[in-house]
């Protein structure tokens, strides 16, 4: 069965910055973006989007915790860590520990970006302990790092990255459990997410439509069968 005989319904977009048809969960990050009325989201402040500078965080933490609330919120973030860009490693990191903080009272998953940063966010995995699912968007990760989340409850979300033949996860991806696992388009522009399905199915030489369902267990499992 190939992406032209199923339904968009079928196929689960769990990052995206772009609304299609599938079922999606947009990503809002207050002050960057505009939220659409009407959709499934996550909210949260990237790191990209971090001044810097306390007050300016903390007004924007409220908003996150406020709207977080929402019923059609499905998860906090994306927050997380890079160091290639955004303010010092220390700032990111605290930001980081609010948003875990508001998943945790929340009782929402966090999703996460993740540059460079793995490290960091597996030491406050630690120290937190949150109950809640992590979920790695885009994630890039190598064997090695694969192995580091494995039975932690970190999802690993792959999308535009997985769909370079020469990025690490596009080799390492059959290592990833597929009971934790989504798949995303996250902002690029003409990716299609039934794409990234096709490419996930051909590697475990798999059926779309097995594969469709087995995400749909992942989602369930993560946000309940009445999302």
């Amino acid at each position: 069965m190939t992406s032209k005989e199923l339904r968009p319904a079928n196929f689960i977009n769990i990052h995206c910055h772009r609304l299609s048809s599938e079922k999606s969960i947009f990503s809002y990050n207050p002050g960057i973006n505009d939220l659409p009325k009407g959709v499934l989201f996550s909210i949260g402040i990237h790191p990209w989007s971090l001044s810097g500078e306390i007050i300016p965080q903390l007004q924007a933490m409220s908003e996150v915790y406020n709207l977080a609330q929402d019923n059609k919120c499905l998860m906090v973030g994306e927050s997380g860590i890079d160091r290639m860009r955004g303010p010092n490693l220390e700032f990111q990191e605290d930001s980081l520990r609010e948003h875990i903080r508001i998943s945790e009272e929340l009782e929402k998953p966090l999703i996460l970006h993740n540059v460079r940063g793995l490290d960091v966010i597996l030491k406050l995995h630690r120290e937190m302990r949150p109950k809640q699912a992590w979920i790695l968007h885009d994630f890039n990760g190598n064997d090695i790092q694969i192995k580091q989340i494995k039975g932690k409850n970190i999802f690993a979300s792959l999308g535009p990255t997985f769909m370079r033949d020469n990025s690490k996860i596009a080799q390492f991806a059959t290592d990833l459990d597929i009971k934790t696992i989504f798949f995303e388009t996250d902002d690029a522009k003409d990716l299609k997410i039934c794409a990234v399905y096709e490419k996930y199915a051909g590697l475990l030489n798999m059926e779309l439509q097995t594969l469709c369902d087995q995400i749909e267990k992942n989602f369930s499992n993560l946000f309940g069968s009445n999302v």
